[in-house]
């Protein structure tokens, strides 16, 4: 059953690398795309990271799951950075200029966005820490 996993992990490295071509070749400059690539390579890592785990058979368990927390900790900025566009319609230009042309509502409320922003990162970061640091969560199991 391990060589389906490691085929998986392996294969599905290989396609994030083919994603990561595609976006380094059509990216514009732009913060989104930048979070979104460092997702994607972030994710290659974690998959090959997992297939050569498994193809080992020795687990590294809490350095996958900081990778893995990690990635998508940028997966998280990267969504909040897209919602934080679709409600203001600003798009940040390479040459740091925001194009907000076809904004209809100019004073749109984005304050609850904003403040979603460093909560994602507190929690990424302390699931980062904790992975990294077994030793710091609480060994208790209840009894």
């Amino acid at each position: 059953m391990i060589e389906y996993s490691v085929l998986g992990y392996f294969g599905a490295s290989g396609l994030y690398i083919v994603l990561s071509v595609l976006l380094l070749t059509s990216w514009r400059g732009r913060l989104q795309g930048a979070l979104l690539l460092t997702a994607v390579l972030l994710s290659v890592l974690w998959a090959a990271g997992n297939g050569y785990s498994l193809s080992i058979e020795l687990l590294y368990r809490y350095q996958l799951l900081a990778l893995e927390a990690t990635k998508n900790i940028f997966l998280c900025l990267f969504l909040l950075r897209l919602l934080d566009i679709s409600t203001t319609g600003d798009a940040e230009h390479s040459d740091g200029n925001v194009d907000n042309s076809h904004d209809t509502n100019p004073e749109p409320n984005t304050d609850s966005i904003q403040r979603l922003k460093p909560t994602v990162v507190a929690i990424g970061v302390t699931v980062v820490v904790l992975s990294m640091f077994p030793s710091l969560r609480s060994t208790d199991d209840g009894v």
